[in-house]
């Protein structure tokens, strides 16, 4: 049987359909890999602001190992195969450069669209991210950091589609 407490004495959550479960744990901002340390390394790259290729890789192989991990701790919060909702403002930045609206608040994707959005802004310098429809200059990294999640989440679960942007 499942303990009605986790490790910090807090309820769990219970699923509500198939949704995403209210107060879920989160696998990547939990594991200390989540936007803000990512944000660093890419908001730390020369003043082009053109990430190495290898630190985006290395960045996505932590943020999926995180997810193993809490999969190990949480199997009962994982679900491979299944919509994934990935919300905040960084991923609303994501939702808008999608639509190329800068009004958006979210829009639902599959897997390659996310390895699109992905690869237009891991290959482009910080100008070139904050000149896509939709993103604000001040968003230029954090678009970045926001894709490099989204794309290693969808990597390790592998979700029917992907809304992104949403707020709670």
């Amino acid at each position: 049987a499942v303990h009605p407490h986790d490790r910090h004495g807090r309820p769990r959550p219970q699923p509500v359909g198939d949704g995403p479960v209210a107060g879920e744990p989160d696998p990547v901002e939990d594991s200390g890999v989540g936007t803000e340390p990512i944000l660093g390394i890419v908001g730390a790259g020369p003043r082009s602001g053109r990430v190495d290729p290898v630190d985006l890789t290395n960045l996505i192989g932590l943020v999926v190992d995180a997810v193993d991990e809490f999969a190990l701790l949480h199997p009962d919060h994982i679900r491979v195969g299944r919509r994934t909702i990935i919300d905040g403002p960084h991923a609303t930045e994501l939702a808008r450069l999608e639509t190329g609206d800068a009004s958006s608040r979210s829009v639902t994707v599959d897997r390659a669209t996310i390895e699109e959005l992905f690869r237009l802004l891991a290959t482009d310098d910080r100008p070139g991210r904050a000149a896509n429809p939709g993103v604000a200059e001040s968003a230029a990294d954090s678009v970045l950091a926001a894709a490099c999640i989204t794309a290693a989440l969808t990597r390790a679960l592998d979700p029917s589609d992907c809304e992104i942007g949403r707020s709670r």
